[in-house]
């Protein structure tokens, strides 16, 4: 993989469930190592790395299921938008 490529989110996991047993094993020393090297790889912060080498599992969460966008009445949209603002200022400005 050329340097200038950055790495895809699944190509960080896969690297890491590499490095992990790694990590685990080492000692305070060689686990400094192993993160600064980690860090150059992935181009992830030392923060994020110790985040996902101590989370129960490294597969990614699934995504939810998308909602649907709202759909508006288009008549209901402008009436709401443009006349009740009208309505409005001609009930403010008749003097009784």
């Amino acid at each position: 993989m050329p340097i200038d490529d950055k790495m895809t989110v699944n190509e960080r996991r896969k690297y890491l469930k590499l490095m992990s047993p790694r990590y685990r094993k080492a000692r305070r020393v060689a686990q400094s190592a192993l993160l600064t090297e980690m860090e150059t790889v992935t181009g992830l912060y030392r923060e994020s790395l110790l985040r996902l080498l101590h989370a129960s599992s490294l597969e990614r969460a699934p995504r939810g299921p998308r909602l649907r966008r709202r759909t508006y009445d288009v008549l209901q949209v402008i009436t709401s938008v443009c006349i009740i603002p009208v309505v409005l200022r001609a009930i403010s400005t008749v003097q009784v």
